[in-house]
């Protein structure tokens, strides 16, 4: 998990490069080809992977997903770092 939260605005993450994606309707599947794990996104998940594979940073991915959903910045920093916290424990990112 990310630790030190408020220091880490720079912080990019990347996919793994085991990791295969694709667009199904609003959602992104992810599929590990090691070991044929999937995973499956909402709309705002799709947006936090979209941004993560345009090495676009904490702040940016924060701000982007603050405006498209008109939502308070601290919260969804909060729900950002979860959401990418988990994708690293799976092996899905990793931080660059």
């Amino acid at each position: 998990m990310v630790k030190n939260n408020d220091d880490i605005p720079d912080i990019c993450w990347k996919p793994s490069p085991d990791i295969a994606s694709r667009k199904v309707a609003d959602e992104v599947v992810l599929l590990n080809v090691k070991t044929s794990d999937y995973y499956s996104m909402n709309p705002t998940g799709v947006m936090v992977w979209d941004l993560v594979c345009k090495n676009k940073k904490l702040d940016e991915i924060v701000a982007a997903v603050a405006a498209e959903f008109d939502a308070d910045e601290g919260r969804v920093k909060k729900d950002v770092l979860e959401l990418l916290g988990k994708l690293e424990s799976e092996k899905i990112v990793s931080r660059t």
